[in-house]
């Protein structure tokens, strides 16, 4: 499922470790967010975007629409537990019906992933980049 969702979807890879990152941040998955906030970074994720998505900011007025709405979806989605028409109906205007289905799915993937990583206490590696805890 893994290799379907990162690597198999119509989405740049990119746009999926964004959402990775967001799901990371929303959930609070330190493993996650460590090993893939600068990997997105790496892909072409602004690093103004992942710094205010790490520090549960605003997002940064230059952020690049595509990337804001997928931020927006997956903050939504997963802070929120809610999706509101305005936010599922832009990013499919963006992403089309497949993109939204595959966009979920990769975040409910990173969700469940998430669940074992926290109750194992998964350990983060040695100098790898810490999740800051919430405000």
């Amino acid at each position: 499922m893994n290799d379907a969702l990162r690597f198999g979807s119509s989405m740049t890879d990119a746009d999926v470790e964004l959402a990775i990152c967001v799901a990371a941040r929303e959930f609070d998955i330190a493993y996650v967010w460590s090993s893939h906030s600068k990997l997105a970074v790496d892909l072409g994720v602004s690093p103004e975007l992942i710094e205010a998505v790490a520090t549960d900011d605003p997002l940064p007025a230059n952020t690049a629409p595509r990337h804001a709405l997928i931020a927006r979806f997956a903050r939504t989605l997963v802070g929120r537990h809610t999706l509101e028409d305005a936010v599922l109906e832009d990013t499919r205007t963006e992403l089309g019906d497949r993109g939204v289905i595959e966009l979920s799915a990769l975040l409910g993937y990173y969700l469940m992933i998430g669940c074992t990583l926290i109750a194992t206490d998964y350990p983060v590696a040695p100098g790898a980049p810490v999740l800051p805890p919430r405000p």
